[in-house]
């Protein structure tokens, strides 16, 4: 199977291009509703029937409990049954293992071959990359609102999702030691779409509610940025000076430039694009003659930024700091959206690594100032759209 195709079977649909890779199976009984029953597949739905983490055949699955297919009958009643599944795996660099897909075809088509024969159709929605599809992202809903579900409109009041990635810490149930939950990804999916949600044990097994801790920040707490208010906040003023960046990967730092320091005549050095710390330093030198240059790197470290220090003191400039004091969740947030609007995901370890070496600046390395960015939203967004996918649950 290739990239940049569409294909379609009895079954299935599967799209690989650039911008989405994504299949959907539509069993040809699962007809169109207003309402939507939907849950993860793997340990929410089903588990391994070998005991392994994951799966090692089309054959190797079993249902969790007991309590799934009379449940599954019961909804299939008065709702249709979607299924949601990230299925990343099935992929490697962006390219798509045709064993694996076979193989996961397969499973899919064998469980809905059990529900099929208790009268439970179902319509599954496999996400195979890391892009919007992929939950807590809402694109594999919207897909379903859009072109798969006969133009009906969807009654979230009555639709629901249902996921093990709950968001839970490690607890005892019967005694036995269950470890916390690898992600808050399916809770964050519901509440992305605004519909109600519950964890396998809830649904199935009417197990009370307990404590989570969401992975994912919630940026529309947070207020939004007054141009004004910031540009009397920088100071930027005629004196040559140099301005030294301090922030995490993906926190904004060239946008800020851009919008505050290059309109009044700051040089620009950027490490990713002159390569090299060498590079930036020598560009440091050359652009702080007769000009104000801003740093635009990382810089977490007092030892680098000494150096920048050493280059603006030979020059007889002054030296401020302008340190974007950001918490490590909106880093992961900036991220992950720049990389779904614009440019290519930053590796989540550059961020882990920039909070490990981080040593917050202070006037006592020689800076005149440091000025603190706390995290505002920018209304720098190209659409409504946009906006929206930036304030969801990542």
């Amino acid at each position: 199977m290739s990239r940049n195709t569409k294909d379609k079977t009895e079954n299935w649909i599967q799209v690989f291009d650039s911008d989405a890779m994504y299949m959907i199976f539509t069993h040809k009984k699962c007809l169109p509703h207003t309402s939507i029953s939907s849950f993860d597949l793997d340990d929410t739905l089903v588990t391994t029937s070998s005991g392994k983490k994951f799966s090692t055949s089309s054959t190797d699955w079993k249902f969790l409990n007991g309590y799934v297919v009379p449940k599954l009958q019961v909804f299939s009643e008065t709702s249709k049954i979607v299924i949601f599944t990230n299925q990343k795996g099935l992929t490697h660099n962006g390219a798509l293992d045709d064993a694996k897909c076979k193989e996961f075809q397969n499973r899919v088509e064998s469980i809905s071959k059990a529900l099929e024969e208790v009268g439970v159709f179902i319509q599954v929605f496999a996400a195979l990359e890391e892009n919007i599809y992929r939950k807590p992202l809402p694109a594999m809903f919207d897909e379903l609102l859009v072109g798969h579900n006969g133009g009906l409109k969807i009654d979230k009041s009555t639709s629901f999702y249902v996921g093990d990635a709950a968001g839970r810490m490690e607890r005892k149930v019967k005694g036995k030691k269950v470890k916390k939950d690898f992600s808050c990804s399916d809770r964050n999916f519901a509440s992305n779409l605004k519909i109600k949600f519950y964890t396998p044990e809830e649904f199935f097994l009417k197990e009370a509610p307990v404590s989570y801790e969401n992975d994912a920040i919630d940026v529309t707490k947070f207020g939004r940025r007054d141009t004004k208010k910031t540009e009397d906040i920088l100071n930027v003023n005629k004196t040559h000076e140099m301005v030294i960046f301090v922030g995490s990967p993906a926190s904004g730092k060239s946008s800020f430039y851009e919008k505050y320091f290059k309109p009044n005549g700051y040089q620009w050095v950027n490490q990713d694009t002159l390569g090299s710390k060498s590079a930036c330093l020598s560009a440091a030198r050359k652009s702080i003659i007769n000009n104000s240059v801003v740093i635009d790197n990382t810089n977490p470290s007092i030892e680098i930024r000494e150096e920048y220090i050493t280059i603006a003191n030979k020059a007889g400039y002054q030296v401020r700091c302008v340190f974007f004091d950001y918490d490590k969740k909106i880093s992961f947030h900036l991220n992950k959206f720049r990389a779904m609007v614009s440019t290519k995901k930053i590796p989540d370890i550059a961020i882990h690594s920039y909070f490990k070496k981080l040593e917050l600046p202070t006037i006592a390395e020689g800076f005149k100032e440091v000025v603190k960015i706390p995290f505002e939203i920018d209304d720098c967004f190209k659409s409504a759209e946009e906006r929206e996918l930036f304030e969801m649950l990542f």
